[in-house]
């Protein structure tokens, strides 16, 4: 009996201290915002984003951070702008519809701070990435500077774009 209360008591331990939660799609965004011929920002959003969010606050084991952003959700106030983002020139949403990050690893850094480590995947384009990130109780906020032609994204001739985009996200949990 003694050790089926040890192993009952172990399994509840682990259920309260993992965080594994599916983001809320009605809530979660992701903003971005780029320098254009170098005198205003453009500013826009992704706003259809999915994935799970598993943090492990007491024994640090299997945390993981996976998001899947539908692109042509794509949102700048100008839907001839958004069209020309949709396009083959740029994110080519017809054969590259989703950008996902797939963390590799996600530790604590200090309190309620994190820092995922995993694959960035834009137009079929992988390259490892490192993301910090905030976990409040119900949201995880971060932001990440990516360089949009590691990308493909627009091209060297592109010049009026900056090739610096910020990326920015506010995460809420179901």
């Amino acid at each position: 009996m003694r050790i089926i209360c040890c192993i009952f008591f172990s399994i509840f331990l682990s259920l309260l201290s993992a965080n594994c939660q599916l983001l809320d799609i009605q809530k979660s965004i992701v903003d971005f915002k780029v320098k254009s011929m170098k005198v205003h920002t453009i500013h826009g959003s992704f706003r259809l984003v999915s994935g799970i969010i598993k943090l492990d606050s007491v024994y640090h084991e299997d945390e993981m951070l996976v998001l899947h952003i539908n692109v042509p959700s794509i949102n700048t106030g100008m839907a001839n702008r958004d069209n020309v983002l949709k396009s083959e020139d740029f994110f080519n949403t017809e054969l590259y519809p989703t950008i996902s990050f797939y963390s590799e690893q996600v530790v604590k850094t200090s309190e309620n701070k994190w820092l995922a480590k995993g694959m960035l995947n834009i137009k079929g384009v992988s390259r490892i990435v490192e993301i910090p990130f905030l976990l409040t109780e119900k949201e995880v906020k971060g932001d990440i500077w990516i360089n949009r032609l590691d990308y493909g994204i627009g091209g060297e001739g592109t010049f009026l774009v900056d090739k610096k985009v910020n990326i920015s996200f506010n995460l809420s949990c179901s």
